[in-house]
């Protein structure tokens, strides 16, 4: 499947963008330049993945071969585009807890050449959904927000409500592996599915545990496959290794055959 992240000047912005940026020019989250959300200067210097991510957990590996990935859960991979730091960081950030929505479209196209994704099609974005209480706070979900950017370039459908959480979680910063894992075990529950391969969409991933409930419950409504693209990748409390992947039936995918998500121009290697 040939996937392309669009250009600056095909990427379908809200139109509200345009015209907020026309009289209120954006400045970088990072260096803070007048210009663009995030400056190309800045860009450059986030910590791309790209071929350094393991083909099946994600995690950044040596060579970008594969890790000794436990096989548990129902996701078939992973792939992250960044590390969680500098201007990457700071975008985030300010996309989830400043109301900045319109940087969704700005990191999808950055993050399009360093996404490696296996040969099979997929039929439908699925973004995590947040809790009722923290959606009615932040006003938005933003991982509905990069899902809609990723439709745009992608021409794959978003499926809004596949997914839905159960009950109130607690937020997952500065709990460990094992307490990230019980605080989403049964979180979600999902539409009917049958058949269909899911990408789902979220910001950042640290341990997987909240991928792999959604995973868990996409797979229990009858999913083919299910596989996870986020922004960023996040340490691992304890900087233990990542253990999730692959699952029954899964693509036992190397990175001679991952497939770009192309921008024009290739990633450096």
């Amino acid at each position: 499947m040939d996937i392309r992240s669009s250009s600056p000047e095909t990427v379908a912005r809200p139109f509200t963008a345009l015209i907020l940026d026309f009289f209120f020019p954006p400045r970088c989250v990072h260096c803070r330049k007048t210009g663009r959300r995030i400056c190309r200067g800045c860009a450059d210097a986030i910590p791309w993945i790209g071929r350094r991510g393991c083909p099946l957990c994600g995690l950044p590996s040596e060579g970008g071969g594969s890790h000794r990935c436990v096989e548990r859960g129902r996701l078939q991979f992973i792939r992250s585009a960044a590390e969680f730091s500098g201007a990457m960081r700071k975008a985030l950030h300010a996309l989830k807890y400043s109301s900045d929505r319109f940087l969704a479209d700005e990191l999808i196209r950055l993050a399009g050449p360093h996404w490696m994704l296996p040969n099979w099609e997929f039929d439908t974005l699925v973004p995590v959904p947040l809790g009722r209480e923290r959606e009615r706070t932040r006003g938005y979900n933003q991982s509905l927000l990069l899902a809609g950017a990723l439709s745009r370039s992608m021409g794959i459908p978003v499926s809004a409500d596949a997914l839905r959480r159960v009950r109130e979680t607690q937020s997952q910063v500065g709990l460990s592996r094992v307490e990230r894992k019980q605080n989403m075990e049964g979180a979600f529950r999902a539409a009917p599915m049958a058949g269909r391969r899911i990408l789902l969409v979220d910001d950042v991933c640290t341990t997987g545990a909240t991928l792999r409930s959604c995973a868990a419950a996409l797979a229990e409504a009858g999913a083919a496959a299910v596989g996870a693209l986020t922004l960023a990748r996040a340490p691992e409390p304890g900087a233990g290794r990542e253990e999730i992947i692959p699952s029954h039936g899964g693509i036992h995918d190397h990175p001679d055959s991952r497939q770009r998500i192309r921008n024009g121009d290739d990633p450096a290697p």
